[in-house]
């Protein structure tokens, strides 16, 4: 899978949840991240990179 169309349906994803309140969603795509704001008003940044194929993440 490529890392855009990976990002295309991760923002889908938390877009589309009502369970997580998300206010908005600013991307950015020289950084492959998504900072999200929430409801109330907290923030988080989520950053996408494919991992090395080689390399096994347990």
């Amino acid at each position: 899978m490529e890392l855009n169309y990976f990002k295309d349906l991760l923002f889908d994803v938390i877009s589309d949840s009502n369970e997580m309140n998300v206010s908005d969603i600013k991307t950015d795509d020289r950084q492959n991240t998504f900072t999200i704001l929430m409801a109330d008003r907290s923030r988080f940044v989520v950053e996408c990179r494919k991992a090395d194929e080689r390399v096994m993440v347990v």
